[in-house]
């Protein structure tokens, strides 16, 4: 788990400074419905998750944006993703 606020604000400036996550939401499909998560939020648990040194699959992440002190939920680990049951594995 990261407990630092300045290592998850280190990785929200590498996402944020790279662009990636608005290149993959212009790439993503439309959906009729919203997604539960932001592409953004996603890159930043899967790093949160690779830091940790767990796998950055979808129920890793999961827990990783959980686990987050309430504070660095802000990165969008949002109340409805806290709630939500994990991915399948």
């Amino acid at each position: 788990m990261v407990t630092c606020s300045a290592t998850l604000g280190d990785l929200e400036t590498i996402v944020d400074d790279s662009g990636v996550a608005e290149r993959l939401e212009l790439a993503l499909p439309i959906g009729v419905r919203p997604r539960q998560l932001g592409v953004r939020t996603l890159v930043i648990g899967m790093l949160v998750a690779l830091s940790d040194s767990r796998p950055a699959h979808l129920s890793r992440v999961h827990r990783a944006l959980v686990s987050l002190p309430e504070p660095d939920s802000a990165c969008g680990a949002s109340y409805a993703m806290r709630s939500a049951s994990p991915p399948p594995i």
